[in-house]
């Protein structure tokens, strides 16, 4: 049985730059880089748009696409781009959502996948890996899994590396060791004005804590240093089970135990999720499980494991290569539309059941308006206190979370669909239930401002969610570092400081 499962991986906006479709940018940047610039019409250029993992990515058509090898080469054309106002985009994985994330029409789009080599080093900090962002997890973790070695990093090893680590990034050890983010000992950065710099814990320390979940805002990172750490085989999988009223109460009560629990147990990680599939009227209960020890069985799992009946149980010791490929299996590129909008509250047994049941009725609500196939689904991931105490463990990130705001679960929204008709009637259905929730959650003390970067639609204010006064120390460094606002006015791509 084939089944369609939609869980989570990890902008064009024209007013803020000058009108796109200028031949001239891409004829500039052509006239010193010959043999790294690619039109419409090249297998080159194809091999790029190819890349692009939604249908709203991959309709998007650039003038062009430069590939770049080297920092200097960035370095060479953002000067380039900047002094003719060229609008651009930049792309590491090409794995983001919404139309224009990483995709400009008529512009530059600037492509990392060259960006691709990965080398382990030891030093006073312990073992660092140094990463090209344009490389894909399940590549990286191949690399390391052979020495022995892991890295805090994306849980689908087709996400690339650069987006997952510039908005934070979760990962199967953020329990262990924090966000993805948290374990940057130094970003490489090239920024506007064609400077190659270091951001670290003594070389511009503020960039570096605001690069953490900061992404396009400061300039172009092309290698990131992230801690290592000795890690073999663990214990995870998938397990599928179908819906039914006592299902559902077991798991909700299930999910609120195991997010407040005051003991929870580092190595255990889940990403859970009810699925609907419009065609055949059907919800399926997914529990993506992993448990990164095979000390000891997990106990704290069990009530999501051990529940029956199952459909699918996949459950088994491996490797992080092997579980981050399977979570990508069956993935198309460029071949439907997607959309995702998260949102973050406390746990509450009360209000995980309301955001289910909410949820159902806007699902049920749309089947009289839409008339293709849609696969809808609500996924929570906890977030205790143990993982929000790393940013400041490790010097601090940009994120505004703090173990103080008590055991939080993030909630995404995903849905998939083929028809650009249907593009309006699904953004408003989710707009409007998130809307429903927050002020629920607002009424029962239960609402966090925060919302996971690499997850967020592109109308949420993202940025602004991290608190004001981490807003205004990125706004601060975006004028120390990029005085001309390069990155704010050309690069219409991301969460800007002023959404």
């Amino acid at each position: 049985m084939k089944l369609k499962i939609l869980a989570p991986l990890s902008l064009a906006f024209i007013g803020r730059c000058s009108a796109g479709g200028n031949p001239t940018c891409c004829q500039q940047l052509t006239s010193v880089f010959p043999a790294l610039v690619y039109f419409p019409n090249s297998t080159a250029y194809s091999a790029s748009l190819g890349e692009y993992f939604t249908e709203q990515e991959f309709s998007i058509t650039p003038t062009c696409f430069f590939h770049p090898f080297t920092p200097a080469e960035i370095a060479t054309a953002l000067p380039i781009l900047s002094a003719s106002n060229c609008p651009f985009a930049v792309k590491s994985g090409g794995h983001g959502i919404w139309g224009g994330l990483a995709n400009i029409q008529d512009g530059v789009s600037i492509d990392l996948a060259e960006f691709n080599g990965v080398d382990v080093d030891g030093g006073e900090q312990g073992t660092v890996a140094r990463v090209g962002v344009g490389m894909k997890w399940g590549d990286v973790y191949d690399f390391l899994g052979a020495r022995g070695l892991a890295v805090v990093g994306g849980r689908w090893g087709s996400v690339g590396v650069g987006g997952l680590i510039l908005g934070g990034g979760i990962s199967f050890f953020s329990t262990r060791k924090g966000f993805a983010c948290d374990t940057v000992v130094n970003h490489q950065i090239v920024l506007a004005t064609g400077e190659i710099i270091n951001a670290n814990a003594t070389s511009n320390p503020e960039l570096w804590q605001a690069l953490k979940g900061g992404s396009n805002n400061f300039g172009i990172v092309t290698r990131v240093d992230l801690l290592a750490f000795p890690q073999g085989d663990f214990w995870g999988g998938l397990i599928i089970n179908p819906f039914s009223e006592e299902a559902f109460e077991h798991f909700t009560n299930a999910l609120h135990i195991f997010s407040s629990d005051p003991e929870y147990d580092e190595n255990a990680s889940l990403i859970f999720t009810y699925n609907f599939d419009s065609s055949t009227r059907t919800w399926i209960i997914i529990s993506n499980v992993q448990y990164t020890s095979i000390a000891g069985y997990p106990s704290n799992l069990e009530p999501f494991t051990s529940y029956e009946p199952q459909l699918i149980n996949t459950m088994r010791v491996s490797n992080l290569s092997d579980f981050a490929i399977t979570n990508s299996e069956g993935e198309e590129e460029g071949t439907t539309r997607s959309l995702y909008f998260t949102r973050t509250y406390v746990s509450s047994e009360v209000l995980i059941r309301q955001i289910f049941e909410i949820f159902n009725s806007t699902v049920y609500n749309t089947l009289s308006i839409i008339e293709e196939d849609v696969t809808w689904g609500i996924t929570a991931e906890p977030f205790p206190p143990i993982l929000t105490q790393y940013g400041k463990l490790n010097g601090g990130n940009i994120l505004g979370l703090d173990p103080s705001d008590g055991p939080l679960i993030l909630f995404l929204a995903t849905v998939t669909w083929h028809d650009s008709v249907n593009d309006l009637p699904i953004t408003q259905a989710i707009e409007t239930y998130f809307s429903q929730i927050d002020t629920l959650s607002k009424s029962l003390g239960l609402y966090n401002e925060y919302s996971y970067l690499n997850y967020a639609y592109k109308d949420q204010k993202v940025m602004k969610g991290y608190g004001k006064e981490n807003l205004q120390q990125m706004k601060s460094l975006s004028k120390q570092f990029d005085p001309e606002g390069v990155f704010q006015r050309l690069v219409p791509g991301g969460f800007k400081l002023d959404d």
